[in-house]
């Protein structure tokens, strides 16, 4: 059930983050909280999981600085693992 239902949530909270960012807000999904510690802020029922936390609003400040990423050739394949999109 708990696999499920961070699956689950997880596209909802994909769908929020997108909605919100095409609205003008920043956001991000944050991991490496307490769920204790959230459940016991929002004063949540102790038979609520928390799967995930998600900020949305104005960012403050500048960027960070950005990393880059991988490019698609390292990241997606065509049919199986190793063979490059055409």
């Amino acid at each position: 059930m708990h696999g499920w239902l961070n699956k689950q949530v997880t596209y909802a909270a994909t769908q929020m983050l997108l909605t919100a960012e095409s609205m003008g807000y920043d956001t991000a999904a944050m991991e490496g909280f307490e769920e204790d510690k959230v459940r016991e802020v929002l004063r949540l029922p102790l038979s609520y999981w928390v799967v995930s936390l998600l900020a949305i609003g104005y960012q403050k400040g500048p960027d960070k600085y950005f990393g880059g990423r991988f490019g698609i050739s390292h990241t997606c394949f065509a049919e199986e693992f190793g063979k490059p999109l055409k």
